[in-house]
């Protein structure tokens, strides 16, 4: 496997995630229950929802929040996290994804 955050890995495999192509690239979604939200932001570090905060949409018992900047904030490459996918949004959208790496 290539390097990835563990804790976040071990998150996205206990939560659902989605990809999208949205105009000009592929965004890559996670649900979080409200409950889990604690548990998120001690995983990919307070400081991201400094500021400005994050952008994400809000459902009545859930929030859906774009990962790649977290994953892509710690060095890591989405294509390292293929696994916690749908095989078949990877399928879809993996290749564009390995392209847009390199």
């Amino acid at each position: 496997m290539k390097e990835v955050n563990a804790d976040l890995y071990e998150f996205l495999n206990n939560h659902e995630i989605s990809m999208r192509y949205n105009d000009k690239f592929i965004e890559a979604f996670v649900f979080i229950n409200f409950g889990d939200i604690g548990d998120f932001t001690k995983i990919v570090g307070s400081c991201y929802f400094d500021e400005e905060g994050v952008e994400c949409i809000l459902k009545s018992d859930y929030i859906c929040i774009d990962i790649a900047e977290f994953i892509e904030g710690d060095g890591h490459n989405l294509s390292s996290y293929q696994n916690c996918f749908k095989e078949e949004d990877w399928k879809i959208y993996g290749k564009q994804i390995l392209e847009s790496e390199e």
